[in-house]
């Protein structure tokens, strides 16, 4: 988006109302009444500011008859350019009486400054801004002179070439002006249409960077009003009493009742322009009921079958969109309906029961409850899956030495800088446990770095205030831009069906670019990843590095992906946080990033029972999660839409993976466990209102992406899912915030594009 600038009190730019200024000129015909009038009269017109020229005949040229003074094929034919300027100027001594009028009349007032000695007059007499003409846009010594002014500049480009107007700009910039617009404009008098290219506007603002507007010399007012409907902020027209009295300019100048209607047609144009959005307006929204829906259409009792017969796509709106009559067909009515009434999920039971079995059932371990459809899982001849497998390697692992290993990697970064080693921290079981042991077990001064991915419930914040307190720790906390956190939540979702790229890739980055900040060559983190996948086992050395970063963190798009799959709505530097810091500058420091679990056997229930006691930390409430594990993913207010989410997508949730890492240290039986997979999974949570509203997304866009993402052989029944129930925190909860819809609309018609691309390209191999 193009800078903006500030003349007076108005500020001009993208996003802010057009300034519309009335150039007077010669139309005063050297009558200083007249030049009064002229300004009183713009203010009634509609104008935002009036304009003049700051000049003499003798600072624009010399008193000199021959050919190169005179003028040809224009409006002014035949005259020597001292005649033409001794006409037009106005006298200086009546500025400040015009200023004080312009003032009176509420306008703002400024010139277009011809020399050095124009500039210091003006400066004396306070304008706001000053204004160059085409034909100056070249003198760079006069530009230089303006823009140490540090005052606004106006630029008029006339026929200048981008070169000349990449100069003009490159010189006020470097003498440090304060801030430019540009005007395009046709410097011919009157301007006929076909030359005025109005294109160019918006070209000039993506080239420049800059403010766009346009010098009107047209006789008319439709490219005014042509050049706001393509962007241009500033629209400058000549202005005059009458044309009937005709002085030098009259011909290409607006009469008052003409600029009114300049005025107005601008003011309506920019209400039309409104801003990119998709969906109802609000007048609109009356008309969504006379959309087509789904409604029953003969009465139905309760079991039996929607067919083509009973189900039409109907109109009004009331019902459901017609996109999910295909869904709808061969489920059963959840209860006696009505002819005429509109179809709800509440109303649509589950498809057939040997049906709804076919959809659910997944193959599962036959040790835990983990089933097919988990990232990375394999079974043995005995339907073990691999990650079961991985805890016969952990226990045959020799502990008493990886702690000398890890007592000596302690040793060898303690006391070498400001701080022993970086904690990352959330505040939940894992990294509470991990700054515990570091600071009891070794006495360690750790800094503490928490990367905030803005959805931190109170209990946590509690639980780290205490935490940080009782063990004493510096805390170095970063939150990101809540602006830019939306885009990328939902385009993850999109991509990846997993909103929480920002977040995964924000922990994981963030404390190494806080290493290479402060100096600390150790980071230690918490449980390593094969407690939980495949990605490493425990017999392998497994470094939190760039390696494990892009494999197992950041879903496969890295910041620079993100960034063009965003296609420039966010700024490169807003992504530094998500990505891995050059090797390069952690070699700098001899960083090491470990996981601690890699070197203590990690056990989630007895550490959350020993923080309990020593930090009196305490577990939560989380969505659809069994009592038993209140110490299990605290720290976020989304986490039950995440949940949802691997649902929809691949059939199961946490209570699987909390039951069958109790069913792995011998806690819980499998039958035990899948009671309470039955009955804790595959429910709606309250949170996905939350959720919507952030990304401005509908539910039925939700399951669309949702589903988009699903892993074979688990199909998703939308109709056999159940309300889940509030925490005792909802309410805390922060509901502000929302994304605007006509962003979010242009993020998913995207990906919506890009998929029908993929498809195409799919079939046709």
């Amino acid at each position: 988006m193009a800078d903006s600038i500030v003349i007076g009190k108005r500020k001009i730019g993208r996003g802010f109302p057009v300034y519309i200024v009335a150039e007077m000129s010669a139309n005063h015909k050297g009558s200083l009444a007249e030049a009064e009038k002229i300004i009183y009269a713009a203010k009634a017109a509609g104008a935002d500011a009036v304009k003049i020229q700051t000049y003499t005949p003798d600072t624009l040229t010399i008193d000199c008859g021959n050919e190169h003074f005179r003028i040809r094929g224009t409006l002014w034919d035949g005259r020597t350019l001292y005649e033409l300027y001794g006409e037009a100027f106005t006298p200086w001594e009546w500025h400040a009486q015009l200023k004080q009028a312009a003032q009176d009349a509420g306008l703002d007032f400024f010139a277009t400054s011809f020399d050095f000695t124009a500039v210091d007059f003006l400066e004396r007499l306070g304008v706001p801004a000053h204004k160059v003409a085409s034909f100056e846009i070249t003198d760079i010594p006069l530009l230089e002179k303006i823009a140490a002014t540090g005052k606004p500049v106006i630029i008029s480009t006339g026929m200048s070439s981008a070169a000349e107007i990449e100069e003009a700009v490159e010189t006020v910039r470097t003498a440090r002006g304060g801030g430019i617009a540009l005007l395009k404009c046709t410097s011919a008098y009157p301007a006929p249409p076909e030359e005025m290219n109005l294109l160019t506007i918006a070209d000039m603002e993506r080239r420049f960077r800059l403010p766009v507007g346009l010098s009107d010399h047209t006789p008319g007012i439709e490219a005014s009003v042509a050049a706001v409907a393509l962007g241009a902020c500033i629209v400058e027209k000549h202005f005059t009493l009458s044309r009937s009295a005709s002085g030098p300019d009259s011909a290409f100048s607006l009469e008052p009742h003409e600029f009114r209607s300049m005025t107005e047609a601008v003011r309506n144009v920019e209400k039309a322009l409104g801003e990119v959005r998709y969906g109802a307006g609000k007048q609109e929204a009356k008309s969504l009921v006379f959309r087509r829906s789904l409604f029953v259409v003969k009465d139905m009792a309760k079991g039996e079958i929607f067919t083509g017969e009973n189900v039409r796509s109907i109109r009004p709106g009331y019902g459901l969109p017609p996109k999910h009559f295909n869904e709808i067909i061969g489920c059963m009515a959840a209860e006696d309906i009505p002819r005429g009434t509109p179809l709800a999920w509440p109303l649509v039971s589950a498809k057939s029961p040997e049906e709804k079995r076919e959809m659910s059932t997944l193959r599962r371990c036959t040790n835990c409850v983990i089933p097919e459809t988990h990232e990375t899982i394999t079974f043995d001849r005995k339907g073990v899956c691999n990650i079961c497998l991985q805890q016969e390697v952990k226990a045959s692992i020799d502990w008493s030495k990886k702690k000398e290993e890890f007592d000596a990697l302690i040793a060898s970064c303690r006391g070498r800088g400001d701080y022993d080693c970086i904690v990352p921290f959330s505040g939940g079981k894992d990294s509470t446990w991990t700054l515990y042991y570091l600071v009891r077990e070794y006495g360690l001064r750790p800094l503490v770095v928490r990367f905030d991915h803005g959805f931190l419930r109170p209990n946590l914040l509690e639980n780290s205030r205490r935490t940080l307190r009782l063990l004493g720790a510096d805390l170095h906390s970063f939150t990101p831009n809540w602006k830019i956190v939306q885009k990328l939540m939902l385009q993850s979702f999109l991509e990846k069906g997993d909103f929480c790229w920002h977040c995964h890739t924000g922990i994981f980055a963030y404390p190494m670019w806080a290493a290479i900040r402060f100096q600390i060559p150790l980071v230690i983190w918490g449980e390593p990843s094969a407690e939980y996948t495949a990605y490493y086992c425990y017999g392998q050395e497994e470094e939190v590095d760039e390696k494990r970063f892009n494999r197992y963190i950041n879903l496969g798009i890295t910041a620079e992906d993100m960034l063009v799959r965003l296609e420039g709505q966010v700024d490169p530097r807003d992504l530094q946080p998500f990505s891995y810091p050059p090797l390069k500058e952690l070699r700098k420091i001899n960083c090491r990033s470990v996981c601690m679990g890699s070197y203590i056997p990690w056990d989630v229930k007895r550490q959350s029972k020993i923080i309990e006691d020593d930090l009196g930390w305490t577990g939560d409430e989380v969505e659809n999660v069994p009592p038993g594990y209140s110490y299990e993913k605290i720290e976020c207010y989304l986490q039950g839409v995440r949940d949802y989410i691997k649902y929809i997508k691949r059939g199961y949730t946490r209570p699987a993976h909390l039951a069958s890492i109790d069913i792995r240290n011998g806690r819980l039986t499998r039958p035990e466990a899948m009671a309470l997979v039955e009955q804790y999974e595959g429910k709606r949570p309250p949170s996905l209102d939350l959720f919507l509203e952030h990304l401005g997304l509908t539910e039925e866009e939700f399951l669309e992406v949702s589903m988009s993402h699903g892993v074979s052989p688990y199909r998703h029944d939308p109709c056999t899912v159940k309300e889940g129930t509030k925490t005792h925190d909802f309410l805390q909860w922060p509901k502000y915030g929302k994304m605007p819809r006509n962003e979010t609309l242009q993020q998913l018609e995207r990906w919506r594009r890009r998929n029908r691309v993929d498809k195409k390209l799919a079939a046709g191999a």
